[in-house]
């Protein structure tokens, strides 16, 4: 046999899984056990805008727009997943912890972990106690909270 009777086939596509998401009940346990409140505060934003991991850890404050109740996300500071600017609008509970991060001091960066931009590694860790504290789903990570995000808003829980 000189050529392979498969060449050229490709194999099917696997099902990709349904992502693990937290329901409302998982929010306000996950939310009840974090007591850092750099911890608390990058879940409670992805949880409440569905922005990624490195859109939440990389936002600055030129990208708020409090005004317009928004969130630009414009590619300067850090490459979107699909490289397109959008507007992410805000809930007024999202507004109003921004409002207070704001008057509390400005950095550069909107969230911050124990006063220095956040290192999504160290952050990573970190996330993964009050998950297993909670007892949720051990291979729930930081990155789910954008699936998670059309579930009820969680910021009155603890802000």
């Amino acid at each position: 046999m000189k050529k392979n009777p498969y060449a050229g086939i490709r194999a099917p596509k696997t099902p990709k899984k349904t992502p693990p998401f937290l329901s409302r009940e998982e929010h306000h346990i996950l939310i009840s056990v974090i007591e850092l409140a750099d911890m608390l505060d990058p879940v409670i934003f992805g949880i409440n805008t569905g922005c990624l991991q490195g859109e939440v850890i990389n936002l600055r404050w030129n990208q708020i727009d409090l005004a317009k109740g928004g969130v630009i996300l414009d590619n300067r500071a850090y490459m979107t997943k699909s490289e397109r600017v959008r507007m992410i609008p805000l809930s007024r509970a999202v507004i109003e912890f921004l409002r207070r991060r704001r008057e509390a001091g400005i950095t550069e960066f909107v969230l911050m972990l124990e006063g220095k931009a956040i290192d999504p590694n160290r952050l990573n860790k970190r996330f993964n106690v009050p998950v297993l504290m909670a007892k949720l789903n051990p291979y729930f990570y930081l990155h789910n909270l954008r699936d998670t995000s059309g579930a009820e808003p969680t910021t009155e829980d603890k802000g």
